[in-house]
């Protein structure tokens, strides 16, 4: 009479139905990987990071800085020894965890100065079920990597080896759930309050272009690349003071107001969309719809691929304008 799983399991099953039956139904699982990858760079920041926050709490940017070299130092002799015949490429992954290290706490120590919202929860677990009005009772466990609060609010931070952005119509549509779930439990079922907003933290650094002739410098170019991707649901200004550090949030020069490109969130009508998500998911398992679906890339890299042989050319994602918007707040 429940149905268990994870987040990312579930976001599984709205890319693709019969993917989810083979990994999750009958449990075939993933093709085990061996070796060094972009992973083990962000499992190094990430235990870093919560080390820091747990020394420091919100000056850990601050303290880790100028440090990152011998933070990173007990982790790499850890992989030479697990990868022996892989120093000099370990050696490489040294510095290039440094260097990403170096920025990432740079970009930090500055955003928190312009926060009002301090580190407090982290890899917070949850493993609660919920009641949907169905015979079947969602069973959601997962880890949210931080959540930032203050009275009243939360905000929550999810961190990425690589740049990952929010796209209304694919929450709508199931594929990105992630971020939404966590907002989700910590108003509900953490007790947080108000959801102040959710986001993306790229360990990564993605190319900057820097023109010649262009008005900002390079150091603020390279900082508007660092920015936060995701969604604000209440005042920026207690989030991100100089609308510095979040991408699409802006001071106006006339008045000084706080504007965001799109508007902000609505988190009941986003919290009232979740339920739909899940409700819709328990309601189609219990049909047995595990039909072959190759949304948002779910072909691409399926592990069943070979022999699932489905042929359907991936399904775009349609548009949201804003003015058709249900997550938007009116403006």
């Amino acid at each position: 009479d429940t149905l268990r799983g994870s987040v990312s399991s579930f976001e599984r099953y709205f890319k693709c139905p019969y993917q989810y039956f083979l990994h999750t139904g009958i449990g075939l699982g993933s093709t085990e990987s061996y070796g060094l990858s972009n992973r083990e760079i962000g499992m190094m920041m990430h235990k870093i990071l919560e080390d820091g926050i747990n020394a420091h709490g919100k000056a850990y940017a601050q303290a880790l800085q100028t440090h990152e070299s011998t933070l990173i130092a007990p982790y790499i002799q850890a992989l030479k020894e697990l990868y022996p015949k892989d120093e000099a490429h370990i050696e490489l992954l040294r510095e290039r965890t440094r260097v990403l290290l170096q920025l990432s706490l740079r970009f930090l120590a500055d955003r928190e100065k312009n926060a009002v919202f301090a580190p407090t929860h982290l890899e917070q677990k949850f493993n609660e079920i919920i009641d949907l009005d169905r015979s079947i009772k969602l069973n959601l466990v997962g880890t949210i990597d931080r959540i930032d609060t203050m009275p009243g609010g939360f905000v929550v931070l999810d961190y990425k080896s690589s740049t990952k952005k929010m796209h209304e119509p694919s929450v709508m549509l199931g594929v990105q759930l992630q971020l939404v779930t966590y907002m989700w439990m910590g108003r509900r079922y953490l007790n947080l309050n108000s959801p102040y907003g959710v986001f993306y933290f790229s360990f990564g650094q993605g190319d900057v272009k820097i023109l010649a002739n262009a008005e900002k410098t390079p150091e603020e170019v390279w900082k508007e690349s660092r920015r936060l991707h995701g969604w604000i649901m209440e005042d920026p200004q207690a989030i991100d003071r100089e609308a510095k550090h979040i991408v699409s949030l802006k001071i106006r020069k006339s008045d000084g107001a706080y504007t965001y490109n799109g508007g902000e969130i609505d988190s009941e009508a986003l919290e009232k969309q979740v339920k739909v998500l899940y409700g819709t998911l328990i309601d189609e398992l219990h049909e047995g719809v595990l039909k072959k679906r190759n949304l948002a890339g779910s072909c691409t890299y399926c592990d069943y691929r070979f022999f699932c042989q489905h042929k359907q050319d991936p399904i775009k994602i349609p548009r949201i304008k804003r003015l058709d918007s249900v997550l938007r707040k009116s403006q």
